[in-house]
């Protein structure tokens, strides 16, 4: 099996995990709490698809090109990645508590965001291994 398989099976593995996490977390609150983090999250939602399709095609256009040599570009849009997670699991966080969230449910998103990271740091990881 290819190493890069390996450490795509781990990503989805853990991101399935945390899923699963957010899940029981969300069947714990209100009906008018889940409404309100459907409310709440709809603009960031569309924001993050926009901006990840666009790092998408940057990508795949600067691998493309042959400006840079590949492993600096796959270092970059990592590290762009990982900024990315970063920034939007904080102003996430920051909503929750603006909005007066349970603290179980905020604790509970806290630790899915947790497994993601571990994730996606686990994911670099192996592909800088296998490579």
């Amino acid at each position: 099996m290819p190493s890069y398989i390996i450490a795509l099976i781990v990503l989805l593995g853990t991101n399935f995990g945390s899923r699963i996490l957010n899940e029981r977390a969300l069947k714990k609150l209100s009906d008018d709490k889940k409404a309100l983090l459907l409310t709440a999250f709809s603009s960031s939602r569309i924001y993050s698809i926009i901006f990840l399709i666009v790092l998408l095609g940057g990508f795949f256009y600067l691998t493309q090109i042959s400006l840079l040599d590949n492993a600096i570009i796959y270092s970059f849009f990592m590290v762009i990645i990982l900024l990315f997670l970063l920034v939007t699991s904080y102003l996430a966080y920051k909503k929750l508590v603006k909005h007066d969230f349970p603290k179980e449910y905020i604790s509970a998103y806290l630790l899915s965001t947790a497994v993601r990271f571990v994730s996606f740091i686990g994911f670099i990881v192996l592909i800088l291994l296998f490579m």
